[in-house]
């Protein structure tokens, strides 16, 4: 149950972002799942490991975001955010993430 799972939903939820991106725009994104808890402490991720999904509390996002290497070409970000939205309309009333862009798609 994704209640109760939110790593594993954050995990569903951006393979399913990956996927729609892929079948509407032909490109393939890195899509970097993240689980954001808003008023809790948030143990800091250990440094230099890759993580499957970013466990965070929400003021350590942008850091998180500027830190991460290869970010995508402007053009890109917007043509996945477009695309994104237009998804977002097509599956209104079902429980989807929404895709927060600000430089990168994650």
């Amino acid at each position: 149950m994704f209640d109760r799972d939110p790593v594993g939903q954050a995990k569903s939820q951006g393979k399913w972002v990956q996927e729609v991106l892929r079948k509407s725009t032909g490109k393939s994104y890195k899509i970097q799942p993240v689980v954001v808890f808003r008023g809790w402490f948030v143990e800091p991720m250990p440094k230099g490991g890759a993580r499957e999904v970013w466990v965070l509390n929400p003021k350590a996002l942008p850091s998180f975001i500027e830190n991460t290497p290869g970010s995508l070409p402007q053009e890109d970000v917007v043509l996945a955010a477009y695309h994104r939205e237009v998804s977002d309309h097509r599956v209104r009333g079902q429980s989807r993430l929404r895709v927060w862009s600000q430089g990168c798609v994650s």
